[in-house]
Protein backbone atom coordinates (compact mmCIF):
# COMPACT_ATOMS: atom_id res chain seq x y z
CA UNK A 1 0.00 0.00 0.00
CA UNK A 2 1.60 3.42 -1.12
CA UNK A 3 1.88 6.70 1.00
CA UNK A 4 -1.40 8.28 1.43
CA UNK A 5 -1.97 12.02 0.79
CA UNK A 6 -4.91 14.28 1.52
CA UNK A 7 -5.87 17.73 -0.80
CA UNK A 8 -4.12 20.75 1.18
CA UNK A 9 -0.96 18.18 2.32
CA UNK A 10 2.38 16.97 0.92
CA UNK A 11 3.00 13.30 0.97
CA UNK A 12 6.60 11.19 1.01
CA UNK A 13 7.94 8.39 -0.20
CA UNK A 14 10.74 6.99 0.74
CA UNK A 15 12.53 3.85 -1.32
CA UNK A 16 15.79 2.03 -0.94
CA UNK A 17 16.22 -0.67 -3.50
CA UNK A 18 15.35 -0.50 -7.42
CA UNK A 19 12.66 1.72 -9.01
CA UNK A 20 11.33 1.93 -11.83
CA UNK A 21 8.23 4.75 -11.74
CA UNK A 22 5.65 5.39 -9.70
CA UNK A 23 1.83 5.10 -9.18
CA UNK A 24 -0.10 8.24 -8.36
CA UNK A 25 -3.63 6.76 -7.50
CA UNK A 26 -6.31 9.86 -6.72
CA UNK A 27 -9.55 8.39 -4.89
CA UNK A 28 -12.31 11.69 -5.00
CA UNK A 29 -15.01 11.74 -3.48
CA UNK A 30 -18.17 13.86 -4.35
CA UNK A 31 -19.75 16.15 -2.24
CA UNK A 32 -23.01 15.34 -2.82
CA UNK A 33 -25.26 12.22 -2.73
CA UNK A 34 -26.75 11.12 -5.94
CA UNK A 35 -25.21 13.49 -8.61
CA UNK A 36 -24.10 13.12 -11.90
CA UNK A 37 -21.91 15.88 -12.91
CA UNK A 38 -21.61 17.64 -16.11
CA UNK A 39 -19.70 17.35 -19.23
CA UNK A 40 -16.59 19.07 -19.13
CA UNK A 41 -15.75 19.01 -15.57
CA UNK A 42 -12.34 18.21 -14.48
CA UNK A 43 -12.11 16.04 -11.85
CA UNK A 44 -8.75 17.02 -10.86
CA UNK A 45 -5.90 19.09 -12.50
CA UNK A 46 -2.69 17.72 -12.28
CA UNK A 47 -1.55 20.79 -13.54
CA UNK A 48 -1.60 21.78 -10.02
CA UNK A 49 -0.57 18.55 -8.40
CA UNK A 50 3.78 19.11 -7.63
CA UNK A 51 6.09 16.32 -7.87
CA UNK A 52 9.40 16.05 -6.74
CA UNK A 53 11.54 13.14 -7.03
CA UNK A 54 15.11 12.96 -5.86
CA UNK A 55 17.60 10.79 -4.76
CA UNK A 56 19.02 11.86 -1.20
CA UNK A 57 22.43 10.83 -0.33
CA UNK A 58 23.95 10.91 3.79
CA UNK A 59 26.14 13.29 2.75
CA UNK A 60 26.42 16.36 0.36
CA UNK A 61 27.57 15.47 -3.04
CA UNK A 62 27.05 16.22 -6.52
CA UNK A 63 23.80 17.94 -7.33
CA UNK A 64 23.73 16.06 -10.57
CA UNK A 65 25.65 16.58 -13.97
CA UNK A 66 29.06 15.44 -12.79
CA UNK A 67 30.64 12.05 -11.96
CA UNK A 68 30.22 11.11 -8.47
CA UNK A 69 32.47 8.03 -7.00
CA UNK A 70 31.20 8.30 -3.52
CA UNK A 71 27.96 6.30 -3.24
CA UNK A 72 26.76 8.25 -0.18
CA UNK A 73 26.95 11.63 -1.90
CA UNK A 74 24.63 11.84 -4.03
CA UNK A 75 22.25 14.53 -3.78
CA UNK A 76 20.35 15.71 -7.60
CA UNK A 77 16.68 16.07 -8.28
CA UNK A 78 14.89 13.51 -11.22
CA UNK A 79 12.09 16.07 -11.71
CA UNK A 80 10.77 18.90 -9.78
CA UNK A 81 7.58 20.60 -10.60
CA UNK A 82 3.73 19.36 -12.18
CA UNK A 83 2.33 15.56 -12.73
CA UNK A 84 1.17 16.80 -15.90
CA UNK A 85 4.39 17.45 -17.97
CA UNK A 86 6.05 14.45 -17.13
CA UNK A 87 3.38 12.27 -16.71
CA UNK A 88 2.80 13.24 -20.52
CA UNK A 89 6.28 12.83 -21.95
CA UNK A 90 6.59 9.18 -20.36
CA UNK A 91 2.85 8.11 -20.84
CA UNK A 92 3.55 9.25 -24.93
CA UNK A 93 1.48 6.54 -27.21
CA UNK A 94 0.11 4.73 -24.27
CA UNK A 95 -3.36 4.13 -22.58
CA UNK A 96 -2.76 5.98 -19.86
CA UNK A 97 -1.92 9.16 -21.36
CA UNK A 98 -5.86 10.19 -21.63
CA UNK A 99 -5.80 10.47 -17.84
CA UNK A 100 -3.39 13.04 -17.57
CA UNK A 101 -6.53 15.51 -18.68
CA UNK A 102 -8.41 14.85 -15.14
CA UNK A 103 -11.04 14.91 -17.21
CA UNK A 104 -11.45 10.81 -17.68
CA UNK A 105 -11.54 7.98 -14.74
CA UNK A 106 -12.51 4.87 -13.49
CA UNK A 107 -15.76 4.99 -11.21
CA UNK A 108 -15.66 2.86 -8.12
CA UNK A 109 -18.66 4.09 -6.72
CA UNK A 110 -21.91 4.86 -8.52
CA UNK A 111 -24.11 7.95 -7.09
CA UNK A 112 -27.34 7.27 -5.73
CA UNK A 113 -29.81 8.41 -3.01
CA UNK A 114 -27.68 8.78 -0.12
CA UNK A 115 -24.86 7.46 -1.91
CA UNK A 116 -21.57 9.96 -2.95
CA UNK A 117 -19.75 8.83 -6.02
CA UNK A 118 -15.86 7.98 -6.22
CA UNK A 119 -13.69 8.37 -9.41
CA UNK A 120 -10.64 6.91 -9.88
CA UNK A 121 -7.70 9.25 -11.65
CA UNK A 122 -4.78 6.76 -12.05
CA UNK A 123 -1.31 8.53 -13.65
CA UNK A 124 1.25 5.69 -14.15
CA UNK A 125 4.87 7.49 -14.16
CA UNK A 126 7.63 5.02 -16.12
CA UNK A 127 11.27 5.79 -15.61
CA UNK A 128 14.41 3.70 -16.47
CA UNK A 129 15.59 1.99 -13.26
CA UNK A 130 16.78 3.91 -10.40
CA UNK A 131 19.04 2.17 -7.48
CA UNK A 132 19.63 3.23 -4.45
CA UNK A 133 23.10 2.59 -3.12
CA UNK A 134 24.33 2.27 -0.06
CA UNK A 135 23.44 5.29 1.63
CA UNK A 136 20.89 6.64 -0.59
CA UNK A 137 17.50 6.63 -0.82
CA UNK A 138 15.23 7.65 -3.56
CA UNK A 139 12.47 10.02 -2.60
CA UNK A 140 9.21 10.99 -3.99
CA UNK A 141 7.71 14.13 -3.09
CA UNK A 142 4.26 15.12 -3.49
CA UNK A 143 2.36 18.17 -3.15
CA UNK A 144 -1.77 17.83 -3.31
CA UNK A 145 -3.10 21.21 -3.55
CA UNK A 146 -6.87 21.49 -2.59
CA UNK A 147 -7.28 23.66 -5.84
CA UNK A 148 -6.53 20.64 -8.07
CA UNK A 149 -9.80 18.84 -7.28
CA UNK A 150 -12.30 19.83 -9.56
CA UNK A 151 -15.60 21.13 -8.45
CA UNK A 152 -18.23 18.86 -6.79
CA UNK A 153 -15.36 16.96 -5.46
CA UNK A 154 -14.54 16.82 -1.93
CA UNK A 155 -11.15 18.15 -0.56
CA UNK A 156 -11.28 16.78 2.71
CA UNK A 157 -9.73 13.53 3.94
CA UNK A 158 -12.50 11.47 1.98
CA UNK A 159 -10.55 12.70 -1.15
CA UNK A 160 -6.94 11.01 -0.64
CA UNK A 161 -3.87 10.23 -3.41
CA UNK A 162 -1.64 7.17 -2.81
CA UNK A 163 1.63 7.21 -3.85
CA UNK A 164 2.99 4.01 -4.72
CA UNK A 165 6.98 2.67 -6.14
CA UNK A 166 6.82 0.37 -9.00
CA UNK A 167 9.74 -1.79 -7.81
CA UNK A 168 12.23 -3.34 -10.78
CA UNK A 169 14.81 -6.02 -11.12
CA UNK A 170 16.96 -4.36 -12.99
CA UNK A 171 19.86 -1.98 -11.77
CA UNK A 172 20.50 1.77 -12.38
CA UNK A 173 23.45 2.23 -15.48
CA UNK A 174 22.44 5.92 -16.55
CA UNK A 175 20.48 8.30 -14.35
CA UNK A 176 16.98 9.75 -15.78
CA UNK A 177 16.53 13.30 -15.75
CA UNK A 178 13.55 15.40 -16.73
CA UNK A 179 13.29 18.72 -16.76
CA UNK A 180 10.57 21.03 -18.27
CA UNK A 181 10.86 24.78 -19.37
CA UNK A 182 7.56 26.91 -18.95
CA UNK A 183 6.43 29.09 -21.81
CA UNK A 184 5.09 32.14 -20.67
CA UNK A 185 1.44 33.22 -21.57
CA UNK A 186 1.26 34.77 -25.62
CA UNK A 187 5.19 34.12 -25.87
CA UNK A 188 5.12 34.01 -29.69
CA UNK A 189 7.79 31.62 -30.28
CA UNK A 190 10.55 29.51 -28.60
CA UNK A 191 13.69 29.57 -28.82
CA UNK A 192 15.33 27.62 -26.18
CA UNK A 193 19.03 25.68 -25.55
CA UNK A 194 18.17 22.54 -24.20
CA UNK A 195 21.38 21.04 -23.44
CA UNK A 196 23.19 18.18 -23.34
CA UNK A 197 22.80 13.85 -22.98
CA UNK A 198 18.91 15.05 -23.89
CA UNK A 199 17.14 11.73 -25.60
CA UNK A 200 13.66 13.12 -25.82
CA UNK A 201 11.76 16.24 -26.47
CA UNK A 202 8.49 16.84 -26.47
CA UNK A 203 6.10 19.55 -26.91
CA UNK A 204 3.19 19.57 -23.96
CA UNK A 205 -0.02 21.51 -24.16
CA UNK A 206 -2.23 21.28 -21.24
CA UNK A 207 -5.00 23.72 -22.58
CA UNK A 208 -8.76 22.16 -22.71
CA UNK A 209 -10.24 24.02 -25.95
CA UNK A 210 -14.08 24.59 -25.50
CA UNK A 211 -16.86 25.54 -27.93
CA UNK A 212 -16.53 23.40 -30.31
CA UNK A 213 -18.86 21.07 -31.28
CA UNK A 214 -18.36 17.52 -32.91
CA UNK A 215 -21.57 15.97 -35.20
CA UNK A 216 -20.42 12.17 -33.88
CA UNK A 217 -20.98 13.29 -30.46
CA UNK A 218 -22.83 16.91 -30.20
CA UNK A 219 -20.19 17.90 -27.05
CA UNK A 220 -16.53 19.48 -26.40
CA UNK A 221 -13.82 17.98 -26.90
CA UNK A 222 -10.89 18.25 -24.59
CA UNK A 223 -8.54 19.33 -27.16
CA UNK A 224 -8.39 19.35 -30.95
CA UNK A 225 -6.10 19.87 -34.19
CA UNK A 226 -8.24 22.71 -35.68
CA UNK A 227 -5.89 25.21 -37.08
CA UNK A 228 -7.95 28.07 -35.02
CA UNK A 229 -6.61 25.98 -31.89
CA UNK A 230 -3.07 25.37 -33.11
CA UNK A 231 -0.27 26.83 -30.81
CA UNK A 232 2.88 25.39 -33.05
CA UNK A 233 2.85 27.14 -36.34
CA UNK A 234 5.51 27.57 -39.17
CA UNK A 235 8.28 25.50 -38.75
CA UNK A 236 9.37 23.92 -35.69
CA UNK A 237 13.05 23.58 -35.74
CA UNK A 238 15.08 20.85 -33.27
CA UNK A 239 19.10 20.94 -34.09
CA UNK A 240 21.82 19.28 -32.38
CA UNK A 241 25.09 17.20 -32.59
CA UNK A 242 22.98 14.20 -34.05
CA UNK A 243 19.47 15.33 -35.41
CA UNK A 244 18.59 18.83 -37.14
CA UNK A 245 15.16 18.90 -38.30
CA UNK A 246 12.33 21.23 -39.34
CA UNK A 247 8.93 20.61 -39.59
CA UNK A 248 5.37 22.78 -40.05
CA UNK A 249 2.34 21.89 -38.25
CA UNK A 250 0.50 19.60 -40.69
CA UNK A 251 3.92 17.76 -40.36
CA UNK A 252 3.59 17.45 -37.07
CA UNK A 253 0.06 15.73 -37.32
CA UNK A 254 1.28 13.28 -39.81
CA UNK A 255 4.19 11.69 -37.51
CA UNK A 256 1.89 11.60 -34.41
CA UNK A 257 -0.51 9.98 -36.55
CA UNK A 258 1.96 7.13 -36.79
CA UNK A 259 3.42 7.29 -33.18
CA UNK A 260 -0.39 6.83 -31.42
CA UNK A 261 -0.99 2.95 -32.35
CA UNK A 262 -1.07 -0.20 -29.60
CA UNK A 263 -2.46 0.80 -26.46
CA UNK A 264 -4.84 3.59 -27.94
CA UNK A 265 -7.06 1.53 -29.56
CA UNK A 266 -9.27 1.51 -26.63
CA UNK A 267 -9.83 5.79 -27.00
CA UNK A 268 -11.83 4.66 -30.69
CA UNK A 269 -15.58 4.99 -30.90
CA UNK A 270 -17.53 4.11 -28.37
CA UNK A 271 -15.45 1.36 -26.79
CA UNK A 272 -15.07 3.59 -23.51
CA UNK A 273 -18.88 4.35 -23.22
CA UNK A 274 -19.66 1.25 -20.59
CA UNK A 275 -20.68 1.06 -17.51
CA UNK A 276 -17.88 1.39 -14.92
CA UNK A 277 -16.80 4.17 -16.51
CA UNK A 278 -17.05 7.77 -16.99
CA UNK A 279 -19.10 8.40 -19.90
CA UNK A 280 -21.87 10.27 -21.40
CA UNK A 281 -25.84 10.36 -20.45
CA UNK A 282 -27.39 11.36 -17.21
CA UNK A 283 -27.88 7.58 -16.10
CA UNK A 284 -24.18 6.96 -15.98
CA UNK A 285 -22.01 6.95 -13.04
CA UNK A 286 -20.42 10.32 -12.84
CA UNK A 287 -20.86 11.59 -16.18
CA UNK A 288 -17.86 13.46 -17.21
CA UNK A 289 -16.55 13.01 -20.45
CA UNK A 290 -17.86 12.03 -23.83
CA UNK A 291 -18.76 9.22 -26.21
CA UNK A 292 -16.25 9.65 -28.48
CA UNK A 293 -12.32 9.24 -27.68
CA UNK A 294 -10.38 9.58 -30.60
CA UNK A 295 -6.36 10.43 -30.55
CA UNK A 296 -6.21 13.76 -31.85
CA UNK A 297 -8.80 14.67 -29.15
CA UNK A 298 -6.69 12.82 -26.55
CA UNK A 299 -3.30 14.91 -27.96
CA UNK A 300 -5.02 18.11 -29.01
CA UNK A 301 -1.68 20.83 -29.33
CA UNK A 302 0.95 18.40 -27.61
CA UNK A 303 3.69 16.77 -29.63
CA UNK A 304 6.53 14.37 -29.36
CA UNK A 305 9.36 16.45 -31.08
CA UNK A 306 11.62 14.17 -31.21
CA UNK A 307 12.28 10.15 -29.22
CA UNK A 308 15.70 9.11 -29.21
CA UNK A 309 18.15 5.86 -29.06
CA UNK A 310 21.39 7.40 -28.37
CA UNK A 311 21.70 11.28 -26.46
CA UNK A 312 21.75 14.64 -28.37
CA UNK A 313 24.33 17.28 -27.24
CA UNK A 314 24.08 20.70 -27.53
CA UNK A 315 19.96 20.64 -28.21
CA UNK A 316 18.34 23.93 -29.40
CA UNK A 317 14.78 23.90 -30.09
CA UNK A 318 13.03 27.06 -32.41
CA UNK A 319 9.34 27.36 -32.76
CA UNK A 320 6.99 30.04 -33.90
CA UNK A 321 3.47 29.90 -31.83
CA UNK A 322 0.30 31.46 -32.10
CA UNK A 323 -0.04 33.82 -29.50
CA UNK A 324 -2.91 34.43 -28.73
CA UNK A 325 -3.31 30.80 -28.34
CA UNK A 326 -0.68 30.38 -25.64
CA UNK A 327 -2.16 30.42 -22.08
CA UNK A 328 -0.25 30.91 -19.43
CA UNK A 329 0.63 28.01 -17.13
CA UNK A 330 -0.27 25.67 -19.67
CA UNK A 331 2.73 24.77 -22.07
CA UNK A 332 6.04 23.55 -21.66
CA UNK A 333 8.93 22.33 -23.47
CA UNK A 334 9.51 18.73 -21.45
CA UNK A 335 12.65 16.72 -21.79
CA UNK A 336 14.19 13.53 -20.84
CA UNK A 337 18.25 13.23 -20.24
CA UNK A 338 20.76 11.67 -18.08
CA UNK A 339 23.45 11.86 -15.27
CA UNK A 340 26.46 9.75 -14.92
CA UNK A 341 27.97 8.56 -12.69
CA UNK A 342 30.89 5.95 -12.96
CA UNK A 343 30.38 4.23 -9.74
CA UNK A 344 26.99 3.85 -9.99
CA UNK A 345 27.62 1.82 -13.76
CA UNK A 346 30.15 -0.50 -12.32
CA UNK A 347 27.87 -1.77 -9.70
CA UNK A 348 25.50 -1.84 -12.65
CA UNK A 349 27.80 -3.78 -14.64
CA UNK A 350 28.42 -5.76 -11.89
CA UNK A 351 25.59 -6.99 -10.58
CA UNK A 352 24.47 -7.70 -14.52
CA UNK A 353 27.75 -9.68 -14.38
CA UNK A 354 26.51 -11.76 -11.07
CA UNK A 355 23.55 -12.69 -12.77
CA UNK A 356 24.70 -13.79 -15.68
CA UNK A 357 27.19 -16.69 -14.18
CA UNK A 358 24.33 -17.17 -11.61
CA UNK A 359 22.50 -18.12 -14.55
CA UNK A 360 24.70 -20.19 -16.03
CA UNK A 361 26.08 -22.08 -13.14
CA UNK A 362 22.11 -22.71 -12.76
CA UNK A 363 21.97 -24.58 -16.27
CA UNK A 364 25.21 -25.65 -16.42
CA UNK A 365 26.64 -23.25 -19.26
CA UNK A 366 30.02 -23.03 -19.80
CA UNK A 367 31.60 -19.71 -20.94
Amino acid sequence: MGKEVTPGNVGKLNCTGNMKGLLLTALLTQTADNTVLPAGTRAIDWNQVVLKLYIKGSSSGSSGGGASTSMSARNIEIYNGMVAPLAAITNYGKGGYRYISGYYGITLVEPTAAVAGTLMVPIRIDIPTVTAQDGEEVVAEVTFSKGAVGAGFSTTSSTQMYISEITSDDSEGLTPVYKTVGIQGAQPNIGEGLGNNVYDVMFYNHDVFGGTAHATGGVTTPANVYYAEQILTGNVSLKSDTVSFSYMYEELLNLRNGDLKDGILDMQGNLLNTSGVFAEGTNQAIAIWYSNFYPTNIYGQSFMLHRGSRPMNNVKLDATLTAGNVNAGTNYVVTRGYNYFPGVVNNSTKTVATQQNAFKAKHGIKA
